[in-house]
């Protein structure tokens, strides 16, 4: 006997039968579909988790620990020169020597006695004033120079970490790309391997196509374990650099830095104003020459001017046959002068240490023209460089599409029974090297842009110029418009 339900939903529920079953049906699916946001590599940051973008290193920089001990350095040498500044003005000294001194005592002679009982103090105000000094301006103008060469160092030390940086920011995205480019080839490989087994089992195919499979597939595991190293590594190097205790991720996709296209010689006139190693010889140079001035003027008189201000008290007396203890004395000096100090001889001791100090700026000019030449020649290097790998960039996308499209070829030409599965192998480990190569290329174009923004100062731009156009007759006869290239980044 079937039993019939009086279970109607409205008796309990405003909402009619249809709405009810809808609502049953999404909320569950809220818990059973898995959010793939969540999951997602551009997704924001977690608690666990920070997202990091190429043009946010600057900023976490700011933590690191060599920055903050340089700021310290710049601190020491601020403190320095408000010391030496300090010098230009008098100084005002409190002395005394007994600030309160008691006497007491007795003296016995045969024709009669003494006692003393009594309170003193005799403090001073001096006021010292240095009106002419021949070592103050120089040692003001050497602390300057020190503190201006720590600047330059905090600020050479942030632009080295910047690049550096930024270098392994893109080495990790680079590693990233190659854990993509192993799992792809490993899902090939897969792939492969189950066509040829399915081929066996049919009997259209032979063991050593499945052996070949075999191996293949291993070779391609072996090379995604060590690229997920490699990965590991590069994340861990950049999480140092950056002085950061959480997990990091990045976008997946590989940024492109830009064109430069600046000519090298305003390139080199950049790179003479921005390079701080110039201005740290500048500054050393100005410091030697300072230097010599305080050799010279240690036998040069100094011109004091001197104002001393003395008051005495005293309470009781000294020596009386009966003392009267409410006695009182007081008095006040003042003693103003000017003083001159003047060394006439040393046993040239000045003069060498004049010597010295010109020495050593003469060799702080060859230092200069030294690094003026090694910046034009690292300039150079980087000019070609960045040829080379434009050059490289080209073919090796052209290396890489024309290697995906024979692994489709061979795929085909191998399901088609005209060709043996030794083909499709090398079809696809040409097509990882050639991608390897490719992500390889762009990261080195990334790192040689980035260097040459660190060595002039200039940025680089968005869209291209004819500045950028390569062409090598040698290598290429149709020659080759860097220009016109489409990446795929």
């Amino acid at each position: 006997m079937k039993l019939k339900s009086n279970f109607k939903i409205e008796n309990f529920i405003n909402i009619s039968p249809l709405s009810f079953i809808f609502l049953f049906l999404l909320g569950p699916s809220k818990f059973i579909i898995p959010n793939y946001a969540l999951a997602s590599s551009n997704s924001k940051s977690t608690t666990n988790q920070i997202f990091i973008e190429f043009s946010q290193i600057e900023n976490l920089l700011k933590k690191n620990e060599e920055l903050e001990s340089l700021e310290r350095l710049i601190q020491e040498a601020k403190y320095n020169l408000n010391s030496a500044v300090a010098d230009r003005y008098p100084t005002l000294d409190l002395t005394a020597s007994g600030l309160t001194q008691y006497v007491s005592g007795k003296k016995y002679t045969p024709s009669f006695n003494t006692e003393s009982s009594q309170w003193s103090n005799s403090p001073s105000l001096v006021l010292n004033w240095d009106i002419i000094d021949p070592e103050r301006a120089p040692t003001i103008s050497s602390t300057r120079n020190l503190l201006a060469i720590a600047q330059n160092n905090y600020e050479i030390k942030k632009r080295d970490l910047i690049l550096s940086a930024r270098g392994k920011f893109l080495d990790f995205q680079r590693s990233k790309k190659e854990v993509f480019n192993g799992q792809k080839s490993l899902l090939t490989s897969k792939e492969n391997l189950n066509d040829t087994e399915a081929r066996f089992d049919s009997g259209l195919g032979n063991k050593l196509e499945v052996l070949e499979a075999k191996s293949q597939y291993s070779r391609d595991l072996q090379f995604l374990t060590r690229k997920i190293k490699e990965r590991r590594v590069s994340k861990n190097e950049l999480l140092k650099v950056l002085n950061i205790n959480k997990d990091l991720f990045t976008e997946d996709r590989i940024i492109f830095l830009g064109y430069w296209n600046q000519k090298f010689e305003d390139s080199y006139k950049a790179a003479l104003n921005h390079q701080l190693i110039l201005k740290n010889i500048t500054e050393n140079k100005s410091f030697n020459l300072n230097q010599s001035k305080i050799a010279s003027a240690a036998t040069k008189p100094i011109l004091s001017f001197t104002n001393t201000f003395t008051s005495t008290f005293t309470k009781g007396e000294l020596n009386q046959i009966e003392v009267n203890k409410d006695y009182y004395d007081s008095s006040y000096d003042n003693t103003i002068s000017l003083n001159i100090n003047w060394r006439i001889f040393d046993a040239g001791k000045s003069n060498n240490l004049k010597k010295a100090s010109l020495s050593a700026l003469e060799s702080e000019e060859f230092k200069y023209s030294n690094a003026i030449r090694e910046i034009r020649t690292n300039l150079k290097n980087l000019f070609n460089e960045l040829n080379l790998i434009k050059a490289t960039l080209i073919y090796t996308q052209r290396e890489l599409n024309s290697t995906k499209e024979q692994l489709e070829i061979s795929k085909l030409r191998y399901n088609s029974g005209i060709t043996s599965q030794r083909e499709v192998i090398n079809s696809q480990r040409e097509a990882t090297t050639a991608l390897t190569k490719y992500n390889q290329a762009i990261y080195e174009y990334n790192i040689l842009i980035d260097r040459l923004k660190r060595v002039t100062g200039l940025e680089s731009d968005e869209n291209c110029t004819q500045n950028n156009k390569i062409k090598n007759s040698k290598i290429d006869n149709l020659g080759v418009d860097f220009c016109d290239m489409k990446f795929n980044f």
